[in-house]
């Protein structure tokens, strides 16, 4: 071996034993397993005569964007899978060119700049790329009654830390307001079942008086957020016509 590339060898392997690496001996990226439903997301252009479009239509799993070149998820389009994918931190979405200046438009406190409700934080993962993806069996929601069922079973290997629930109503009535009921289910090890009921109406009143209005069932949230191992269903359950869930008064999204 020549001086060179005995040098070489050299600055590697005492760059590995440290935990440093040159650009030229940049570490792959981390695989994460992903479980959430399969979705879409898009972005709001501003057009002329205060009109709007939905542009750049984007795939997602458990809310967040997945590149163009990963696996074909749009199967289970509205269904929960696994996805084992990496962060793709190089990959640049298209930038929105408005035509004009958007309207300034009246929103809830709770939602972002397309209208949409945001229900909590994202996947600290920017966008993914996915290599192998499968159905998830494990969230299932029932109607019983007056009630929702609902079970979640870990069916990973790995165990959930920190797993919660959160139950999220809407206002039947004129300009609805939201209700949230956060339930903390703790620590599922793998083959762990979890079993739950919620009520599909909750009365309640905004002000903190006892004019109780009712609030229909709306969207399920299940999260866990760990190194490599996430979480995030967030299930629609109004739009499951299966479950009976009717909103008689307001607005429901």
């Amino acid at each position: 071996m020549d001086l060179h590339r005995l040098s070489s060898a050299l600055v590697a392997t005492v760059a590995l034993a440290v935990g440093w690496l040159p650009p030229c001996f940049s570490a792959p990226p981390e695989p994460v397993v992903v479980i959430g439903l399969v979705g879409h997301t898009d972005d709001l252009r501003c057009l002329k005569d205060h009109r709007m479009e939905r542009v750049n239509q984007r795939t997602t799993v458990g809310g967040t964007a997945i590149t163009p070149d990963s696996v074909d998820v749009s199967r289970w389009a509205g269904k929960v899978v696994v996805v084992e994918a990496t962060r793709a931190p190089d990959h640049r979405w298209p930038v929105v060119e408005h035509e004009a200046p958007c309207p300034i438009a009246q929103r809830r406190s709770d939602m972002d700049d397309s209208g949409r409700i945001v229900r909590g934080k994202p996947l600290p993962l920017g966008t993914l790329r996915v290599h192998s993806a499968r159905p998830y069996d494990g969230w299932k929601v029932a109607s019983t009654g007056e009630h929702l069922s609902l079970q979640f079973e870990n069916k990973l290997k790995t165990t959930l830390q920190k797993v919660q629930l959160t139950a999220f109503y809407e206002g039947c009535y004129g300009k609805p307001m939201g209700l949230s009921e956060p339930l903390l289910v703790g620590t599922l090890r793998g083959g762990d079942l979890y079993k739950s009921r919620i009520p599909k109406k909750r009365m309640y009143d905004h002000a903190g008086g006892d004019r109780l209005r009712p609030h229909g069932a709306h969207t399920l949230r299940l999260t866990s957020f760990a190194a490599n191992v996430y979480v995030l269903i967030e299930d629609i359950v109004y739009q499951n016509p299966s479950l009976g869930l009717r909103c008689t008064k307001g607005g429901w999204r």
